[in-house]
């Protein structure tokens, strides 16, 4: 799919069948946030996550389980690229997150682009491009930069020392190892039903 000339989707084609979604970036941020809810059983999170994402005007059926549903969901989610299962390790050192990040997502979309995203409606395919576009000189990508870093591989201590403090400053809350792949969440949800 080319973003600039093609028309952006509105709906998942899932198996052969066209599944009618809501499209604006705010949605897909708080299916994001309702998957990592840990709080929530795999039951409840499908259950929010088909409430959530699927528009419900336009959309006359689902997908035939909630795995499926689930499965079709992250496929929009992840802006249409499928990434194979197991591609990315359970183990990976997770460097971004949606949810913590929030505020300095909004601070890059303003310096960056001017997009006060409070106030902006946008599909979810055009946030992650911008997303994705941001320039080194925001916070975001320095945060990440920073997160990224091996520091094994850094051999002036003066460096390193300083790559250990923003690593630890930036942390995430979480533990620190990506949880948000497809295939695990499709077969945690998978279990539930």
């Amino acid at each position: 799919m080319n973003i600039i000339t093609d028309i952006l989707p509105d709906s998942i084609e899932y198996k052969g069948k066209n599944y009618p979604v809501k499209t604006d970036f705010k949605v897909w941020l708080k299916f994001h946030k309702i998957l990592k809810d840990k709080n929530k059983s795999p039951a409840e999170k499908s259950t929010l996550s088909i409430l959530c994402c699927f528009d419900g005007e336009r959309c006359k059926k689902l997908p035939d389980t909630s795995t499926e549903a689930l499965e079709a969901l992250l496929s929009f989610f992840s802006g249409g690229y499928r990434t194979e299962k197991g591609e990315r390790s359970a183990k990976s050192e997770k460097v971004f997150d949606f949810t913590e990040d929030s505020g300095y997502i909004y601070s890059a979309f303003f310096q960056e682009y001017g997009i006060d995203l409070s106030k902006s409606s946008m599909h979810w395919y055009r946030f992650l491009a911008l997303l994705n576009g941001l320039s080194e000189s925001t916070q975001l990508r320095k945060i990440i930069a920073w997160r990224s870093v091996n520091l094994s591989e850094i051999k002036d201590p003066k460096r390193r020392d300083f790559y250990r403090r923003m690593k630890n400053i930036y942390k995430l809350s979480s533990d620190g190892k990506s949880a948000l792949t497809e295939g695990k969440i499709a077969s945690e949800l998978g279990k539930a039903f």
